[in-house]
């Protein structure tokens, strides 16, 4: 009767057991059922769940490892094709090599910047950024990034504006990574919107929430309500033809949500195609000791 029972009882166990091991060895590819006993069904929907799981991780991975294969492929086939032109002797008036030899350049910049994006995302992954906190004004960081990028506006014959009066806006940050995510949005506004576009940056504070805010407008192309969500997915691109041929490598924005929550802070963005976007980018507002003890 023992040996009876405890067959019984071990059975179900034996069938986890299996799957667990058929796992290990890269080939349980289904969910397991052992509906036997109330506890073996909980061990089993556990186990299902941690299976789900790791199949959207190693989707993740595969379509991860072709993207990026894919963007390193177009430049260097690129570079490859316009070098072996040239050493074919096929061009030999500087006018026409001067070109040729801007265009390696181009796509040479491109592979490099985004191997330094990757080994960002990477760095970021494996927890290995130290932020360097210090109390920073962003509205006055804000002001000084407007300056200094407008003249990538002015090459479009756009116009990039602070707008005046804004509040001061303190909180705890590392300036230059906070700097990276407003320069990575000024640059995108300036991309995706038509010659004789605004782009146009503010601050705001809720003391409310005890948050404040950048944001950063455009007038430019927009994002579909659909894709509004996406656009922070990693190599994900609205319009992948415009995003190549402007330099960028769809990692920019995963990068600045990546930072965003680093800081304890978020990005999001609000659209209308056709019109233009405004992103918020959204911080938890610094309150010195002081301040605290005086309330």
């Amino acid at each position: 009767l023992a040996y009876g029972l405890s067959t019984i009882l071990v059975k179900p166990l034996a069938s986890v057991t299996k799957s667990i091991e058929d796992l290990t060895d890269g080939y349980q590819k289904d969910e397991i059922s052992v509906p036997d006993y109330t506890e073996t069904e909980l061990i089993t929907d556990a186990f299902n769940k941690m299976l789900a799981r790791m199949k959207v991780l190693d989707e993740s991975r595969s379509e991860f490892v072709s993207n990026v294969s894919h963007e390193l492929r177009t430049p260097v086939t690129t570079v490859k094709s316009y070098v072996e032109t040239i050493l074919d002797g096929n061009i030999r008036e500087e006018e026409t090599l001067v070109p040729f030899l801007n265009v390696i350049d181009q796509e040479s910049d491109r592979m490099t910047s985004l191997i330094a994006e990757l080994l960002e995302l990477s760095r970021i992954d494996n927890r290995q950024v130290q932020l360097r906190m210090e109390e920073v004004d962003l509205t006055e960081l804000l002001a000084d990034c407007v300056r200094r990028y407008r003249i990538h506006s002015e090459k479009k014959n756009q116009t990039m504006e602070m707008r005046p009066d804004c509040p001061e806006v303190p909180v705890l940050c590392d300036c230059s990574r906070i700097e990276q995510v407003i320069r990575n949005v000024l640059i995108n506004a300036v991309n995706y919107s038509p010659e004789g576009a605004a782009v146009t940056a503010w601050s705001s504070i809720d003391t409310h929430r005890g948050e404040g805010t950048l944001h950063i407008a455009d007038t430019g192309m927009g994002i579909p309500h659909k894709e509004q969500k996406r656009i922070f997915e990693r190599f994900y691109r609205v319009d992948k033809a415009r995003s190549r041929s402007s330099g960028g490598t769809g990692l920019g924005l995963a990068i600045a949500k990546e930072m965003m929550e680093m800081h304890q802070g978020r990005i999001e963005v609000e659209s209308v195609p056709g019109k233009g976007s405004v992103f918020h980018l959204i911080f938890p507002l610094y309150r010195k000791e002081s301040e605290d003890e005086e309330e």
